[in-house]
């Protein structure tokens, strides 16, 4: 394949094991809350659209909050209260589920726009020798784009296998560095020094299982 905008993307995203996924998606929604905040608060049409799906995720809604922005926060919330206060007045709890469970967040959909076009450059990627290499020695797919990868192998058996035989690898390593871990955390072995890897392993791990996109909660 030609080697275009997301290739290259994906590419450079590649570091220290992270999901090249995860991360051009958070790159990618980063850019988006910031032009929502800049630009679209005002936008009576996209707010309507964000109250009917009452507000945002939860993920979302906290990770907007960290970007800051007070002025936007109080338009976009006023009409969440306005609207969370009259759902609350009629007293019909059934009225009420989508708090429980929201779905149509504005952010979930662009995240899960991304992940639909950037999963394909990573498996046309392989055929890449420079991108395979790239992948081998600093790129980990999370579990969920794993999935997604190997779904679109179907019929691109020798991919599959490169993908699983690189994983695999990695896997295995993860995972004895977890059981030094866990063996320096018994009372006879607490006086040996942690590597600077097993200081980081158990919080990285929590990535390969977990992807970072909000989509999946």
């Amino acid at each position: 394949m030609a080697r275009d905008f997301v290739w290259h993307e994906l590419y450079d995203l590649m570091e220290e094991d992270n999901c090249p996924v995860c991360a051009l998606i958070d790159k990618r929604l980063h850019q988006a809350m910031d032009r929502f905040l800049f630009d679209s608060v005002n936008d009576r049409g996209l707010r309507k659209k964000i109250a009917e799906a009452h507000g945002f995720c939860n993920f979302h809604a906290h990770r907007l909050k960290e970007m800051g922005d007070p002025l936007a926060h109080a338009i976009l919330y006023t009409d969440f209260l306005t609207q969370l206060s009259a759902e609350m007045r009629l007293n019909k709890p059934k009225k009420m589920n989508a708090y429980l469970a929201k779905q149509g967040c504005l952010f979930c959909e662009t995240a899960a726009t991304g992940e639909k076009s950037y999963v394909p450059v990573m498996v046309e990627g392989f055929a890449d020798a420079d991108f395979v290499k790239k992948y081998e020695s600093s790129g980990l797919l999370c579990a969920a784009h794993l999935t997604q990868f190997l779904e679109k192998c179907k019929w691109k058996p020798a991919i599959a296998k490169k993908i699983i035989e690189i994983n695999e690898k990695k896997y295995q390593h993860m995972i004895a560095v977890l059981s030094e871990i866990k063996r320096k955390n018994d009372y006879q072995n607490q006086h040996e020094v942690w590597t600077d890897e097993e200081k980081n392993m158990w919080k990285k791990v929590v990535s390969v299982m977990n992807d970072l996109s909000g989509i999946r909660k």
